[in-house]
């Protein structure tokens, strides 16, 4: 990793993932049902973007850009603003969770409409009657850390510091309007490489999880033998379904490079 010749890119890519829980399932799941597949397509574009394998653009600008015409790499087409993609990977992992919610028993709401009076935001996922008795707000974000060079070096200093910062992003949008509430904030931050803000695990996902009885989990195959293995494998296989669905409209003719 201290080698001059390996790319800054792909070192904060390993950083963003090397200690996440939710990372190291990707490559752990088998495709067994819906929930835990990729298609063959879809796993070649995934693997290429996680090993820094190039893909073939279909222009090498990036004309969606207003006025900065950025040049059209992978990993600028993981995170472009400017073109559809970034919501329906959030609503992937966004329903994830919802089904986490569920097999847990908790009395949750996606999308609650007038949690905060006279106020139309709204979290991700409210639970009823959470820890303590009280009501906790999820919010997701999901962050490239090698979306350009300022999230790279943050990130190859400090990958939970750069996580952090966007998790400040989500308090400062919601934490007083919570606490006037009455209702607990908690916020999911994840990188797009399945990196997770460890305080996102140990206070939001974590505890979910366990949550969920041993007696109701199934095990679906011998790669998923627990309850926290399997739904960190589906967190997974969701993040990454999105990523490809963001990516695959830049590419030339919608294919990968062949590897």
């Amino acid at each position: 990793m201290n080698s001059p010749s390996i790319p800054d890119t792909a070192k904060a890519i390993v950083k963003s993932t090397y200690n996440s829980p939710i990372a190291k399932q990707f490559f752990r799941a088998v495709p067994t049902q819906k929930g835990l597949s990729l298609s063959s397509p879809e796993m070649r574009i995934a693997v290429s973007l996680l090993l820094g394998v190039d893909l073939d653009m279909s222009a090498s600008t990036c004309f969606g850009c207003p006025k900065s015409n950025k040049p059209l790499t992978m990993y600028h087409a993981l995170s472009c603003k400017w073109y559809g993609g970034l919501i329906y990977r959030h609503d992937l992992v966004k329903c994830v969770i919802g089904d986490i919610c569920r097999h847990a028993q908790a009395f949750y709401e996606l999308e609650p409409k007038h949690i905060f009076a006279q106020d139309k935001t709204r979290p991700d996922i409210l639970i009823h009657f959470g820890k303590d008795g009280h009501d906790i707000a999820y919010d997701l974000t999901i962050v490239n850390p090698v979306r350009n060079e300022a999230a790279v070096n943050s990130t190859l200093r400090d990958e939970q510091g750069f996580l952090a910062t966007e998790e400040k992003v989500k308090a400062d949008k919601y934490a007083e309007k919570c606490a006037m509430s009455g209702t607990s904030f908690c916020p999911i931050v994840l990188s797009a490489f399945g990196g997770v803000l460890n305080n996102s695990y140990s206070t939001g996902l974590s505890p979910l999880i366990h949550r969920i009885r041993k007696n109701h989990f199934c095990a679906p195959n011998w790669a998923a033998p627990d309850r926290t293995i399997y739904w960190l494998q589906r967190i997974s296989i969701a993040l990454w379904s999105g990523n490809v669905a963001k990516v695959k409209p830049f590419l030339a003719q919608g294919r990968p490079a062949l590897l």
